[in-house]
């Protein structure tokens, strides 16, 4: 339903912070994309709902108030009451470290072409600071810190591969974020527009392309 939320093919399930394409993704099945499974989230949830309330901030365009609706919907079919604080400044709240939220709706895309800079920007512990923090779960892992150290420091298919185990392991157990959809990308050419290149990271090459005949 949150993929579907972003429009027609505007996004895909997943169940992993790597995207399809990436460095050091491999699609490892963490839980079923297909649809939810009800009775075993309630199995899940039993005994670990605490006060059974829920903070979500989200930004107030009607796109975010779609998917925290979403949301409630379905974390209510649990036991989890939903309140949604929408509008300007929350994620910059989100940001601030001690402010009171349990779940903050981000869309987040690499600022490079290489795992580390995804799994350091959203997972490191070390990165967390007064404010400004984009580890919004506020994970902190010394052990997990140190893999990341170990695969930082490889080259090559080593560090690849060592980037894939950190993405499906830290996800299957402690799964600080929950991964949801990779948002596609959409570019409108005319017919005429040839050359065309485009990096899944910084996007299409605009200083490529050319014009072609008709």
């Amino acid at each position: 339903a949150l993929a579907r939320a972003f429009g027609y093919r505007g996004a895909k399930p997943t169940d992993q912070y790597l995207p399809p394409g990436f460095p050091g993704y491999r699609d490892a099945h963490l839980y079923p994309l297909q649809g939810p499974d009800v009775a075993a989230a309630r199995k899940l949830a039993q005994g670990h709902l605490r006060s059974g309330k829920v903070v979500y901030l989200a930004c107030p365009s009607s796109d975010c108030r779609d998917r925290a609706v979403i949301v409630a919907q379905n974390l209510e079919k649990i036991g989890l009451h939903v309140e949604i604080r929408a509008g300007y400044g929350q994620y910059v709240l989100a940001g601030v470290k001690g402010t009171g939220f349990d779940i903050a709706d981000v869309v987040t895309r690499p600022d490079y072409a290489d795992p580390y800079g995804l799994v350091e920007k959203l997972l490191d512990g070390r990165t967390i600071r007064a404010i400004g923090n984009t580890n919004l779960s506020y994970y902190v892992d010394p052990q997990f810190s140190h893999a990341l150290d170990a695969a930082q420091r490889l080259q090559g298919e080593q560090r690849i591969r060592a980037y894939e185990r950190l993405d499906v392991d830290v996800a299957r157990t402690s799964a600080p974020l929950a991964a949801y959809a990779n948002v596609a990308a959409r570019v409108f050419l005319a017919q005429r527009v040839k050359c065309v290149t485009y990096q899944p990271v910084y996007g299409i090459d605009i200083a490529g392309l050319c014009l072609g005949q008709d």
